[in-house]
């Protein structure tokens, strides 16, 4: 159940020497994949599990390359690390960490605005569960191996619908202008979109216009192809967690054996999320 052949982990500093101009770039990694499945793997934009997603400093730029391409830099301490004082030529004791306090930098969506020196426990996460966290569960340890949503969605015309796991359509966010990917999952609420009307064919709506009645229903009759795919402007009002998939680890402490029969479920659905 070890990854004892993962050469990088989630927030590991890498750093990576240009051939061309000999300058060092720097740069944090998003996300792996070691543990990600061969029939996974070919539905995102991975070709192999040597590659990762890396994000530069300080451009914010996101790049998925072979992890041969950069070296450790810097690795972050985690509670319950063991860790030794590096004191050259003198013997030093062994202890284990008990606290991280971690401070951020951040600018603010869509404007210029830094702010600085703020401590990551003043955060509120945009999601409650991300891929690739560790997550507990009675004394079971394990990492979130996927992730389901769904997202209600209100349409400039005051149409309101739900799609259940939207981050694998296509969407265009208005402050970047990039195309959400597979393995993305990053709708949050308030977050202003366009979406190719196609993307409506497994929605529900709780409201719809005759507006975008009008719309859709023109649009299906393939109209919209003389004069190429038809966008529409929507914002996120609401995400819930429809399910997740845990990958577990160990057990921390238990009166029973840990043994396979024992193990938790991988799927966690409904009231069962609260656990």
């Amino acid at each position: 159940m070890e990854k004892d052949n993962e050469k990088f982990f989630n927030d590991d500093e890498v750093a990576r020497v240009s051939s061309n101009t000999g300058l060092v770039k720097y740069g944090l990694v998003l996300t792996t994949n070691t543990m990600r499945p061969e029939t996974e793997l070919k539905n995102t934009s991975y070709k192999n599990h040597k590659e990762i997603k890396v994000i530069w400093h300080p451009n914010g730029d996101e790049e998925i390359i072979s992890d041969d391409e950069v070296v450790l830099m810097d690795r972050s301490f985690m509670p319950g690390d063991v860790v030794r004082k590096v004191s050259e030529g003198k013997p030093s004791q062994f202890g284990h960490c008990e606290n991280i306090d971690i401070y951020a930098t951040l600018k603010i969506l869509n404007t210029n605005k830094i702010i600085e020196n703020i401590n990551s426990r003043n955060f509120t996460p945009t999601k409650p569960f991300a891929i690739n966290s560790l997550v507990f569960y009675e004394s079971w340890v394990g990492r979130v191996y996927d992730v389901k949503r769904k997202v209600t969605f209100v349409s400039q015309d005051g149409s309101i619908f739900t799609l259940e796991d939207p981050h694998r359509r296509g969407f265009i966010s208005l402050s970047t202008s990039h195309n959400f990917s597979i393995d993305d999952n990053v709708f949050y609420h308030g977050l202003k979109l366009k979406m190719c009307l196609d993307s409506l064919e497994n929605a529900t709506f709780l409201t719809i216009s005759n507006l975008m009645k009008c719309l859709w229903h023109n649009y299906k009759k393939n109209i919209s192809n003389k004069f190429g795919s038809k966008w529409v402007k929507v914002y996120v009002q609401d995400v819930i967690v429809s399910s997740v998939e845990v990958q577990w680890y160990s057990q921390t402490s238990s009166r029973t054996k840990p043994c396979e029969e024992y193990w938790p479920g991988r799927l966690f659905t409904g009231d069962n999320l609260k656990k």
